[in-house]
């Protein structure tokens, strides 16, 4: 059972926000600085650049405006500073592996619950190495992949099974997702691709046990499909491999094997996995292209000799679609869950927005929202999203307008 300690509340700072002058960051900070259910009264954003700082600054709600904080996070002690005297760090400063590690520690050693949006798996494992005991021996909670990557595919996970057994009874054994999306890549996201490319190899990348502190064996007769564009009987289209499935399917077993210590229903092993269908006219000879396109793409980001070029062509930092791109993207999650006994049921989550610039603020929002309502009673440890807020996090997500339909059976 994890262990829940009171964190200390007489800090200076509800929030802080790091990388707020970012392309995300400057989004997530004026969405909350408009929104009353947070009840931020006392809050801090901090970025490098001053200038930036202040332009940001000057964008915000003007009723409840933070404090503006410069701060490098390469100034370990500075940043420890600041940690220490906030309630709660909101990490969009990327790429995480390089000073995420030490925002993670510093977290933990002043009992701060750290958030962020990250979708670097070498990054999690990193943290739940060096970071996941002491969390849970003082209460602090720290969950990253709290944005687009992987919320959708992690709560939609625990959703279901949850569901499942609530309606049946049952245990599920695997769920899959197929999205549709519509949205652009910004200069950070596309960063922090070329940092996990450079930072871990490609087995490692794809394996979907790297958050687990154990491993667990998938039966073969569940994986025939998952490299290759193929028709999905069960959403009734050819979908190809979504492109974020080796972060996603990770995080999912993660949340599974920390859920599966408290209750029976959550059973290892467990099948996760995810496609994509872009377009109503998407059909087999698109779903092959796209495949191919995305190993091909794959093998680039995985060769550090074409990171030159790629950073050529690629946005760079602080860039993104624009703001009528973002505004007319989307994204909807088909969620698909086997019962131990061959039912099938489905749900689906939806929002509106870009799903990387837009639809991640409200997914991260909504984790806030369970953080600041619970930050006296979190589990402690390097969680994830779906573990450590469960079914709160629901109303969170229905209240940043994130919709998720009731499970219904298509049959026995």
């Amino acid at each position: 059972m994890p262990t829940m300690v009171s964190v200390l509340t007489m800090k200076k700072y509800q929030i802080i926000v790091f990388g707020a002058t970012g392309f995300v960051g400057k989004r997530f900070i004026q969405y909350i600085s408009h929104r009353a259910e947070f009840g931020l009264r006392h809050w801090a954003i901090s970025g490098r650049d001053p200038k930036k700082l202040d332009r940001v600054y000057r964008t915000l709600h003007p009723s409840n405006r933070p404090e503006k904080q410069v701060a490098n996070l390469e100034d370990t002690r500075r940043i420890d500073e600041l940690i220490s005297e906030s309630e709660i760090v909101i990490n969009l400063a990327g790429p995480f592996f390089q000073n995420g590690p030490n925002i993670v520690e510093s977290c933990v050693r002043h009992k701060t619950h750290y958030l962020d949006i990250s979708g670097e798996v070498n990054f999690g494992k990193k943290i739940i190495k060096s970071s996941h005991s002491k969390a849970v021996e003082n209460g602090t909670c720290i969950i990253p992949f709290a944005g687009f990557d992987s919320v959708p595919a992690d709560f939609g996970s625990f959703y279901m099974m949850e569901k499942i057994h609530q309606f049946v009874g049952e245990k599920t054994k695997q769920v899959e997702i197929v999205y549709n999306i519509g949205g652009g890549l910004n200069g950070g996201t596309f960063l922090t691709a070329l940092g996990l490319g450079k930072n871990q190899n490609y087995m490692e990348a794809h394996s979907p046990y790297n958050l687990c502190v154990d491993s667990f064996d998938i039966a073969d007769e569940y994986c025939e499909e998952e490299d290759k564009a193929h028709f999905h009987k069960n959403y009734g289209k050819w979908v190809a491999p979504f492109f974020q499935r080796s972060i996603n399917t990770n995080v999912v077993q993660r949340s599974v094997e920390l859920l599966s210590k408290d209750h029976q229903y959550f059973k290892l092993p467990f099948y996760y996995n995810e496609y994509w269908n872009p377009t109503n006219s998407f059909n087999k000879v698109s779903a092959k292209g796209v495949s191919w396109a995305q190993k091909l793409a794959d093998f680039a980001f995985q060769k550090k000799a074409l990171h030159p070029l790629l950073k050529r062509f690629g946005p760079k930092s602080g860039e993104g679609p624009s703001d009528l791109s973002i505004e007319r993207g989307h994204f909807a999650a088909h969620i698909f869950a086997i019962t131990e006994s061959g039912s099938l049921f489905k749900a689906q989550m939806k929002s509106s927005g870009d799903p990387s610039n837009k639809s991640t603020v409200k997914l991260l929002a909504a984790s806030l929202h369970c953080m600041i309502k619970n930050k006296n009673s979190l589990p402690g440890g390097v969680r994830t999203a779906a573990s450590a807020f469960k079914m709160d996090l629901y109303d969170s997500l229905k209240s940043q307008n994130i919709s998720i339909t009731v499970p219904t059976l298509c049959h026995k």
